[in-house]
Parts: C-alpha cells; sequence; structure tokens
C-alpha cells in the first residue's frame, strides 16, 4: 500500500509542471497506465490490510492514517495547473479515483473512518458546484413553501455557498456527510411541505438533524427574542416559551453528532436558552413585585389614584390617549403594568392584565363607554374655559 501510495505521490511531483506539448500520446498512454495500475494496487490491498489487522485500535489507526495520506495527495492536486490537454484528464481521472477511495472506506469501514479528519476542500467546491442547479431549484421551493426570507437566506448560505470563505465552511468528513444528509432531508421535507405553522416545522427538522451550527442557534435566539419582545405582558410571553419548549423536548435528535463535533446538541442549546428567558422573566416579575409593595403590609399595591370610570372606560380613555400620541410608550405591557399596581376604578374592579388589554383592543367600543368618557372629556374642557381663559 505504501509503495501504491509513493507511486502516486512521485507521478504528481513530477509531471505537475510539464505541458501537454511536452509528452507524446504514446508517453500519456503509458502515464495513463501506471497510474491506473497505483491505483487498482492501492485499492485491492487496503481491503485486506485492514481485514488482517486483529487490535481494532489498529485497524482504527490505520485507517485514519490512509485517509490522511489521500487527502494529502489529493491536496497535491488540487494545486496543480489543470488544462484541457491529456495530462490534466489523468489528474482530474486521479483526483476522482482518491475521492472515490475514501468514499469506499467510510461506506466498507465506517467504525474505523475518522470523520473528524479533513475533507478536502477542492472536492467539496467542485461537488457543490455540479449539483449548484438542482440546490438552486431546492432553495426556491424552500422560499415558496416556508416563506420566511432570513431562514431562506440562511439555509441557502449552507446549501449554495461554494465552501469559499462562507460561514459555513466545511472542514471535516463529518461536516460533509451531515451536508448530504441534510440535502436529503430537506428534499424529502419539501416533497410533503407543512400546511400550517412552517416556520416551526422547519426549526423541528432543524434540532431533528442536530444542526448546531453557531448561525442557526443564532436564528433560533433571535426568534425567541421577538417572542420575549412582544406587546403582550409576562404570563403571555411565558405561555408562549414553555410551549416552545415542550414542542422542542419532545423531538428526537436523530445525528447526535450534529454540524459541529465540539458543540452541545442544538435541542440542548435551545432548551438551555429557553429555560434562561423564562428564568429571567420569573425573576424580574419577582423583583416588580417586590418593589410595589408597602413596608407595612407585603400583600398590598401602591394604588396612588382612583379614577372615577370602569375599567373599560379608563381603558378606552387610555387608547384615545395613545391614538392621538398624547401618550406614547414602547410596549402597551408597560401601561398595564402601572394600571394593575397604582390606578383603582370607582368600582374597586379587581382586573388582570388579561382583562385590561382585551378591553383596550376591543372593537368597536360600546355607545355607553364611548358617551361616558366624552362626557368626561366635556366636562375638562368647560373647566378650562371656565378657569383658565
Amino acid at each position: 500500500m505504501i509503495t501504491s501510495l509513493t507511486k502516486i505521490k512521485a507521478f504528481i511531483h513530477t509531471y505537475a509542471d510539464l505541458k501537454n506539448a511536452e509528452i507524446s500520446e504514446a508517453t500519456l498512454e503509458e502515464l495513463k497506465t501506471f497510474a491506473g495500475h497505483a491505483i487498482t494496487s492501492l485499492i485491492l490491498n487496503i481491503d485486506n490490510e485492514i481485514i488482517l489487522k486483529r487490535e481494532e485500535r489498529d485497524k482504527r489507526l490505520f485507517t485514519e492514517q490512509l485517509q490522511l495520506a489521500v487527502i494529502n495527495i489529493i491536496d497535491d492536486l488540487a494545486q496543480v495547473n489543470r488544462g484541457t490537454d491529456g495530462l490534466s484528464e489523468i489528474f482530474g481521472w486521479l483526483e476522482a479515483k482518491l475521492i472515490a477511495l475514501l468514499e469506499h472506506l467510510h461506506q466498507y469501514f465506517g467504525s474505523y473512518f475518522n470523520i473528524e479528519v479533513p475533507v478536502p476542500a477542492s472536492f467539496v467546491i467542485r461537488e457543490k458546484r455540479n449539483v449548484y442547479p438542482t440546490s438552486a431549484e431546492l432553495m426556491i421551493r424552500f422560499r415558496k413553501a416556508v416563506g420566511d426570507e432570513e431562514m431562506t437566506g440562511l439555509l441557502s448560505g449552507f446549501v449554495l455557498a461554494d465552501n469559499v470563505n462562507d460561514r459555513f465552511f466545511i472542514r471535516s468528513w463529518n461536516q460533509w456527510l451531515f451536508y448530504k444528509n441534510f440535502i436529503g432531508e430537506l428534499t424529502l421535507f419539501l416533497n410533503a411541505p407543512p400546511a400550517e405553522d412552517p416556520k416551526i416545522q422547519v426549526m423541528k427538522l432543524l434540532i431533528e438533524l442536530n444542526f448546531n451550527s453557531i448561525y442557526i442557534y443564532s436564528y433560533f435566539l433571535k426568534f425567541m427574542e421577538g417572542v420575549s419582545a412582544k406587546d403582550a405582558d409576562d404570563e403571555e410571553v411565558e405561555h408562549e416559551l414553555f410551549y416552545l419548549l415542550k414542542v422542542f423536548r419532545q423531538i428526537n435528535t436523530r445525528y447526535p453528532k450534529g454540524f459541529d463535533l465540539e458543540s452541545k446538541t442544538l435541542k440542548e442549546l435551545i432548551r438551555g436558552a429557553i429555560t434562561a428567558e423564562l428564568k429571567y422573566i420569573s425573576q424580574k416579575n419577582k423583583l416588580f413585585q417586590k418593589a410595589y409593595r408597602t413596608n407595612d403590609d407585603p400583600g398590598a399595591s401602591k394604588f396612588y389614584f382612583m379614577v372615577m370610570v370602569t375599567l373599560a372606560e379608563l381603558m378606552f380613555l387610555f387608547r384615545v390617549m395613545i391614538e392621538t400620541e398624547f401618550m406614547v410608550t414602547k410596549l402597551k405591557s408597560h401601561l398595564y403594568d402601572f394600571i394593575a399596581n397604582h390606578i383603582r376604578t370607582q368600582r374597586a374592579e379587581n382586573f388582570s392584565k388579561k382583562s385590561m388589554r382585551n378591553r383596550f383592543g376591543s372593537k368597536p367600543f360600546s355607545d355607553r363607554i364611548v358617551h361616558n368618557v366624552r362626557e368626561w372629556l366635556l366636562k375638562m374642557v368647560r373647566h378650562i374655559d371656565l378657569h383658565y381663559k
């Protein structure tokens, strides 16, 4: 085996800088025959050498050393200036045979094959470019089925990028195998696209496949930030986060090794992020409640004002104030928090943030509510006219 590898390497170093014009047709045929014999001898000897080794450790070590030696030769071939001449054809044929040898090792001696070793960069670039039309069509189907431009752009960067300085740079055999599996899984997914919540369904697929790239994880974090930043009270946000946690927990990870062997599974990362967000909301609520308790009576809130209207009328008034920009608030949940802790209505109603939100968003408001609030506003206008003109 070593002899065959040495012959192949020497052949490349000897003829890499020669041009077709310097080599006769007869010599080209001889070189082609020489390279073919070296490859054939290498392939025939590999299986026997692995099988004859007794110790599992020796088999793994032999396979890894062979992988590295073949990858080194392929990297040498990538440096050869290719043209359209006969010698370039031999180099191209030789590279294809060596790649096939690595794939043979993985297929038949997978338990000894080290998926952490580098994958030839030239091979990944060529393979991605060869299937680019099919991959591009796949992403067009994805955009149409899912309708999320950010997710489409993110996954397009993985599926379509040619592996030259892109963020999903494929460095190891594990990542190359993950790429091929991902293309197959995404194709199956799009053959029967989900009718409802396609975005969530894709996120579930990413967790199932364990696409634990930092960029995919960042997408999930941004999605959860969007949930937390909604104009809703904490109870609603917690409910939605708990729902996501439940959905994602139920997913079985089919590829534990994932895209990044050094990272936790995407499922673990997402679960930790959601749990941390829920913990933050819980702590924030505890601090908020503590800040609005009196020293004498821990159970009493600080009601600074009483308004002579009902809750529905109060919420209509605040809505008008916001619509006319007399009052500006980034999140209406801040308004609900303030009302709940500081304002008591004429009826001393015991209202929740949910009831405030429902009344604030009520359409249309009843004639009685509109009339009563209008009367109060007119009363204020008359007061101004009488005392401040």
